[in-house]
């Protein structure tokens, strides 16, 4: 089914068509409304005033550029800890984990089941008891936060 939105201006309107509504939130993202003001303000020869904005950028792009992950086990623990802290995910399951790599546009681990068990081992995330849309499911325990908030360094006494 396509998916058609129009976005009002003062003195016109752009049409964005997809096949979704995916490709349709793509399309916008990738609009420069600065420069389609300037445009029409050439054009018509006054100012005016946009009423769209450009969606903000994505909170897990902006929490990665400031936490710095380098390896596959950071990037791992960023994304834990983004679902636990900034959506209040009490557990994750490895869907969840792909979904937010993607967002974060890292590249996908090999194995990230094998990971996430060496994490558990680390003592940085848990097995959780309860299974997650039938999948196997974790959470972050407090010495995961701290490690993130460190930075990716271990406790003096770990």
């Amino acid at each position: 089914m396509e998916v058609e939105i129009e976005i009002p201006f003062k003195f016109g309107k752009i049409r964005i068509r997809g096949e979704d509504i995916a490709s349709v939130i793509e399309k916008l993202n990738k609009i420069n409304f600065q420069e389609i003001e300037e445009i029409l303000k050439k054009k018509q020869g006054i100012a005016i005033e946009t009423i769209a904005k450009k969606p903000e950028e994505n909170p897990i792009l902006n929490f990665t550029k400031k936490a710095r992950p380098i390896s596959y086990y950071d990037k791992i623990m960023v994304c834990v800890y983004f679902l636990a802290t900034f959506t209040g995910a009490k557990i994750i399951n490895q869907n969840d984990l792909k979904n937010t790599f993607v967002e974060a546009s890292f590249p996908m681990p090999r194995n990230l089941g094998d990971m996430m068990n060496k994490l558990v081992g680390k003592g940085l995330v848990a097995e959780s008891a309860e299974k997650k849309e039938g999948l196997k499911s974790w959470y972050i325990t407090q010495e995961g936060i701290s490690y993130v908030e460190r930075g990716f360094k271990k406790d003096k006494d770990g």
